[in-house]
């Protein structure tokens, strides 16, 4: 039996009774003395959790665009909407074929300089070797003055010559990387850090499209970890910590749960609204979980371990202070108990005072006071539907 028909079959029970079960019993002056129908629930010690839902949406912690970083035509797109990225992954390509001769001219010009380089390089031994030996003559009295500054000018000229040829062959080397970049950038790739995996969420472009330098044309989120973003009033906001655990439910997924923790809280209030922002850190693995849809997050703001608890419904307001009415252990008479109450579950509340333990009334406290005398009607069909509303609540 669930809580609610459990409750139900207590209501009912109750107005029966007082209808038509109703005990009275002749006092010694005449008078008729009424004896009132009640429902009761057990006193208990346990631990309790004060739980409080909050409505918000979904958005992705990360939002990456994709933008061309040359002009031309678009030749392929090799990913579309919804297409998981991994760093590195080519996802389109220009036309190329004016960059990839530009590339192949300058090949073949850094060509020519590494030749000319290397001829240049191999005659400047020849050249110095040259300028010894006129040297050496001219010490023995056989080569002319006129010869060996030929000898030295050669070697002078071989030296300059080499030096050129170095500096043309970095030129084409860079010239040829130049080429090779912007050919390079015709295929554009997903770029970021390693281990993350991102998803196309908008394409911007289709093939044949002419696009230009540094156009968006593919929008990718992140979807693991995802972020919830929750709207938290005042009177909660001093019980939110970050890193407190959330436990989130979307109409998408019915009764299926998402588990994640508070990550950062706004320090600052809506002036309309009069509430703080609160973002919220979601485990999703399987990536179910989009931007966009509505969620609501659980999320535990008060716990206490063993502390004595009652009926929510078992709280009277009676003369200025709140209270509870115990049931003797006869079941027969009850007494009025001034509480104090602290955290509330979704159905019970703690409480603290004098002398609180067996059972309290929850459903006719508007017929008695204390010491009034009582009756449980079918005490045992009662005990039995407490025991089934307490197994069917979570």
């Amino acid at each position: 039996m669930s809580s609610i028909s459990a409750r139900w079959f207590l209501c009912c029970l109750f107005l029966l009774t007082l209808v038509g079960c109703g005990d009275q019993s002749a006092t010694k002056t005449g008078k008729k003395k009424m004896i009132a129908p009640v429902s009761v629930a057990a006193v208990r010690v346990e631990p309790i959790e004060m739980r409080r839902v909050f409505s918000g949406s979904l958005a992705s912690p990360r939002r990456f665009e994709l933008a061309a970083k040359t002009g031309g035509r678009v030749l392929e797109l090799l990913a579309d909407l919804g297409t998981a990225l991994e760093n590195g992954q080519l996802v389109l390509t220009l036309e190329n074929e004016a960059p990839r001769q530009a590339v192949n001219l300058s090949a073949a010009e850094m060509a020519v300089a590494e030749a000319e380089y290397a001829q240049a390089k191999q005659r400047l031994p020849l050249q110095q070797r040259e300028l010894e030996r006129q040297t050496a003559l001219y010490k023995q009295g056989v080569a002319t003055d006129a010869q060996v500054d030929d000898a030295r000018n050669a070697v002078i000229n071989g030296e300059s010559a080499l030096a050129v040829a170095k500096s043309r062959v970095e030129r084409a080397k860079a010239a040829l990387a130049v080429e090779q970049l912007t050919l390079d950038e015709t295929e554009l790739r997903a770029a970021w850090r390693q281990g993350v995996r991102r998803v196309v969420a908008e394409r911007l472009v289709q093939e044949g499209d002419l696009v230009r330098p540094n156009q968006v044309l593919f929008r990718l989120v992140e979807l693991n970890p995802i972020i919830a973003e929750v709207s938290v009033p005042e009177r909660d906001y001093g019980r939110i910590r970050v890193g407190q655990s959330v436990v989130l439910h979307c109409d998408a997924f019915p009764g299926e749960t998402f588990s994640g923790r508070v990550a950062r809280i706004a320090p600052v209030f809506d002036p309309l609204s009069r509430q703080a922002r609160v973002e919220l850190d979601i485990e999703n693995p399987n990536e179910l979980l989009k931007p966009g849809m509505f969620v609501r997050a659980e999320i535990v703001v008060a716990r206490a371990e063993r502390v004595v608890t009652v009926p929510i419904e078992a709280l009277v307001d009676r003369f200025g202070e709140t209270g509870v009415f115990l049931v003797n252990d006869a079941g027969d008479r009850v007494a009025w108990h001034p509480v104090q109450t602290g955290i509330r579950s979704e159905t019970r509340v703690a409480v603290s005072g004098e002398g609180l333990a067996g059972r309290v009334v929850t459903l006719g406290q508007q017929l008695i006071g204390d010491g009034s005398a009582v009756v449980i009607p079918n005490a045992g069909a009662a005990e039995a539907a407490e025991a089934a509303a307490e197994a069917g609540t979570p």
